[in-house]
């Protein structure tokens, strides 16, 4: 996860991200800081991404939404149902759910940006 997340980050331009790709991964690490940060990396690889999509005229594909639900989802630990166990299961359960759909919707974006970028590429090598 933390992989998928680097590499997505390091697709946004430095004018548009609001932090760099090994910040927004290696934050997430520093105990109570981590409860802040989620937020701001998430959602804020949700907006960039958004953002270069909008700009290269592709439609947008990835969720504000999502970012925000994984993010709390994160930060609440699934230890907080302790006392049933049901609720610790629904929750993590929640939590890989919407984590995948987060995921995926920002490597379908990602994957959308690449082809874009290609066939840019192709054009030009067709006009010389």
């Amino acid at each position: 996860m933390c992989m998928l997340h680097y590499r997505l980050w390091r697709l946004i331009p430095k004018d548009i991200a609001q932090t760099t790709p090994g910040k927004a991964v290696g934050f997430m690490f520093i105990p109570f800081f981590n409860f802040y940060w989620i937020s701001v990396s998430y959602l804020g690889l949700s907006k960039g991404l958004s953002e270069m999509l909008q700009h290269r005229g592709i439609q947008s594909p990835i969720s504000h939404a999502l970012s925000i639900t994984f993010g709390i989802l994160f930060v609440i630990p699934a230890s907080t149902w302790e006392k049933e166990p049901t609720l610790v299961v629904l929750h993590v359960l929640l939590q890989c759910v919407v984590g995948i759909l987060f995921y995926r919707s920002a490597k379908n974006g990602a994957v959308a940006l690449l082809e874009h970028g290609k066939e840019e590429t192709q054009e030009r090598n067709d006009v010389m």
